[in-house]
């Protein structure tokens, strides 16, 4: 997109941290270009992360779009400058950071669970402790001010995840498990 935007995709639950995020991104108004930021997906949070944003003065500048199809969210996210998965929770993997990551966007998660392991901090993105504003509005800004650097951490993304996270990729690893648990098999028969 032209103006810097970021986009967060899931349930609107606590553990995902939203609120986190409305307040990190309504930080940036006074210090960058923020841009817009999508919210997308619905849930028992909804009303209050719109009131959130609304006390934090950034009412117009987030956007509440509810639930959306799979494939409205991924055009959604491949128009972002960044995804923002900003979880308070472990996270077990964080499939919508691998999505956004295969689609050659820059990513913003919290350090816990998965998420750690799908970020790779200054290649793919950015990795920031659970529940911190500071560190996170600083890393949006970042990424919202500099659309070039923005646009690197998407193309490191994405040849990271087509290296880990594709179809290929998985096939390639199970392929070398089921091998190596054939191999244990047959020395383990060997020496009976």
């Amino acid at each position: 997109a032209p103006e810097p935007s970021v986009v967060a995709a899931g349930r609107l639950v606590p553990e995902k941290g939203i609120d986190v995020l409305i307040r990190a991104f309504a930080r940036l108004r006074t210090r960058s270009r923020a841009g817009r930021l999508v919210v997308i997906g619905d849930g028992p949070q909804r009303t209050a992360l719109e009131r959130l944003a609304a006390g934090q003065g950034i009412a117009d500048r987030v956007e509440f779009r509810g639930w959306r199809s799979r494939a409205d969210t991924l055009a959604t996210i491949r128009q972002a400058w960044c995804l923002c998965v900003p979880s308070v929770w472990e996270e077990p993997f964080g499939m919508v950071a691998a999505e956004a990551q295969m689609h050659g966007v820059a990513v913003v998660a919290s350090r816990r669970g998965g998420l750690a392991e799908i970020v790779e901090e200054d290649a793919t993105g950015h990795l920031v402790p659970a529940g911190d504003v500071e560190s996170l509005a600083d890393r949006l800004g970042g990424l919202c001010s500099d659309r070039r650097l923005a646009m690197t951490y998407g193309a490191g993304g994405h040849d990271r995840a087509r290296s880990l996270f594709s179809l290929d990729a998985f096939a390639d690893r199970f392929e070398r498990i089921y091998d190596e648990a054939v191999s244990v098999h047959a020395v383990e028969r060997g020496h009976r």
